[in-house]
């Protein structure tokens, strides 16, 4: 396994530092670190260049990708919701599901699975007092 370093630059002059192990030599850019996590489920750790030469990766990091769901009797409680999900990162959509709605809310990005709880729990606190009841996490 090889650690390579390289400066990502965003569109001002500052750059971010990250470190990825990876099993074969070669490059390391961003395309390859971005295909290594997927594939190997390695945790890139922004830090690497500055903890004293330890690297924080992980190969038991499950990644996530789903929809939270979750029941309302009312639209215009469903679309309060989904406005208030929004406004703390998740991607929410609301449909009719027999004489309710559902309000489905998903991360835009992979999540470490155990962050599931703690957003169901987050969702929860947003759609208990509007009258939601979370229903369930469906993984995709």
């Amino acid at each position: 396994m090889y650690l390579c370093e390289r400066r990502r630059s965003r569109k001002s002059s500052l750059g971010e530092r990250f470190s990825l192990i990876h099993e074969d030599e070669g490059s390391c850019g961003e395309a390859a670190a971005r295909e290594a996590l997927a594939t190997t489920g390695l945790i890139v750790s922004m830090d690497a260049g500055r903890s004293s030469g330890r690297v924080l990766t992980s190969q038991e990091t499950t990644l996530l990708a789903g929809k939270f769901l979750v029941a309302f009797d009312e639209e215009s409680a469903a679309l309060g919701a989904a406005r208030e999900c929004r406004s703390v990162a998740f991607v929410a959509e609301v449909s009719q599901a027999g004489s309710g709605w559902v309000l489905s809310a998903s991360r835009k990005n992979l999540f470490p699975a155990d962050e599931r709880d703690r957003y169901a729990t987050r969702l929860q606190r947003i759609c208990g007092p509007l009258g939601g009841r979370y229903d369930r996490f469906v993984r995709s």
